[in-house]
């Protein structure tokens, strides 16, 4: 009695993804054989249990992906404190929050069934495989197995930041930009992991904050339990991903563990964000939050959505937007007057025809303004994104994006800058 797993997926997989695993077994010929695969979440619990019979090449080929497709998302609440975790820190001074279900592990199980003197007989967890998901996406053209080492908080050149967004030169050579005003939130994450999982040496972000003149002040923030979340090397699965209020309403809070903020130095320019190790050596790109205030003549809007990594994206309209309500329904008629009395009559203000289910929708148009390439790329995304939020008028909305295409208003011959109108939807009662 013996499994092979001949082929399995990387230890970190993004929940869109192919998850398969191709094992083998030296009994595949007994009468009654089929394989059988149980699939349990991080503490344990059964999600599901499947007799798969062998292929015509004698093998199990199994996608786990399907399984955990609805288990793994994206968090929306602050672990810590329940309240939306864009607006970190909530109610309390922790500038990050570990996940409940945006980073999940789940433990996978093969085994037999075949026939053992006339009786089919199960003999269970003969090999076995640990894995790990994020709620994102790998395309196609990444090919199987793709390796997220990118991910790892290991090397100056590592990505480590859960965007999608493109390197650019703006105010830092090859960093992450994220244009913001003083009153804006948000959050980034990144995988905050040395247990094997990944391989990440970071356990500081330092924080400099610049003006015109140059660097104005450094801070140096310790992961741990402090600020919100444990540190690296903890073996809980929902410090794994880490989500760190970066936008400048989050580092200008109250109860923000950063001392020199926009309050502080009023006339900021931008700001930088790198993940180090205990000696202060850089272990990611730079994340730069470049100043850019909202429009007075306005009211602008954000759009923060699930990306293809696991993590939010953030983006603020700036345009003028409009809004429409849509009302769609089914009504009833029937005919006036009271047949059952002795005499007909009926009021003259007697409804003939009547709704009995009514959907409204909000619809927002939003519009970017001028936006460079980069930040055009960016928008792309919006369009594959299974959760999308939006913040307006300071409230924070569950949205979808209402349109198949994006219409693009080019600005320059040279195609480098674009404004991008977005149609956004919110079902109401």
């Amino acid at each position: 009695m013996a499994i092979t797993i001949e082929a399995q997926p990387q230890t970190l997989n993004m929940k869109r993804s192919n998850a398969t695993f191709v094992c083998s077994s030296t009994n595949v010929t007994n009468t009654g054989f089929k394989f059988i695969v149980v699939v349990k979440d991080g503490a344990g619990a059964q999600i599901g249990k499947y007799y798969i019979p062998a292929n015509p090449s004698n093998k199990l080929i199994f996608d786990l992906a399907p399984v955990i497709d609805q288990e793994v998302k994206i968090d929306v609440d602050d672990e810590n404190n329940d309240a939306i975790i864009f607006n970190l820190p909530n109610s309390n001074d922790f500038i990050f929050s570990g996940c409940t279900t945006g980073f999940l592990k789940f433990e996978v199980e093969f085994g037999e069934l075949y026939e053992v003197g006339g009786v089919l007989t199960e003999d269970l967890n003969l090999a076995t495989a640990d894995k790990y998901f994020l709620d994102g996406a790998t395309q196609y053209n990444k090919g199987l197995n793709y390796q997220y080492i990118e991910l790892e908080a290991n090397g100056v050149k590592r990505k480590t930041w859960l965007t999608d967004r493109e390197l650019s030169n703006s105010k830092i050579d090859n960093a992450y930009h994220i244009k913001a005003g003083n009153n804006d939130r948000g959050v980034i994450c990144f995988l905050n992991d040395s247990t094997g999982i990944i391989n990440s040496d970071a356990t500081k972000i330092e924080y400099k904050i610049y003006n015109a003149s140059g660097l104005q002040q450094t801070e140096n923030l310790t992961i741990n339990s402090l600020v919100g979340i444990g540190t690296p090397a903890s073996a809980n699965i929902s410090e794994k991903l880490a989500y760190f209020g970066c936008m400048p309403g989050n580092i200008g809070n109250n109860d923000s563990p950063f001392f020199y903020d926009y309050l502080n130095i009023t006339d900021w320019t931008f700001y930088s964000f790198q993940l180090t190790d205990n000696s202060d050596v850089a272990k990611s790109r730079h994340l730069v939050i470049e100043r850019s205030d909202a429009p007075c003549k306005n009211e602008y809007a954000v759009l923060t959505w699930q990306n293809q990594v696991g993590g939010w994206d953030w983006f603020r309209f700036d345009g003028k937007s409009d809004i429409n309500i849509e009302k769609k329904g089914k009504d009833y008629t029937k005919p006036i007057g009271a047949y059952g009395n002795a005499t007909f009559s009926y009021d003259t203000y007697s409804r003939q025809k009547t709704s009995f289910t009514i959907n409204n929708k909000k619809k927002f148009v939003l519009r970017t303004g001028v936006i460079d390439a980069t930040e055009q790329e960016l928008l792309s995304n919006l369009l594959k994104s299974q959760n999308v939020m939006m913040e307006y008028e300071f409230e924070w909305l569950p949205v979808t994006v209402d349109v198949n295409s994006f219409t693009i208003q080019q600005q320059t011959a040279q195609v480098k800058f674009a404004s991008i109108t977005v149609e956004i939807a919110q079902d109401q009662l």
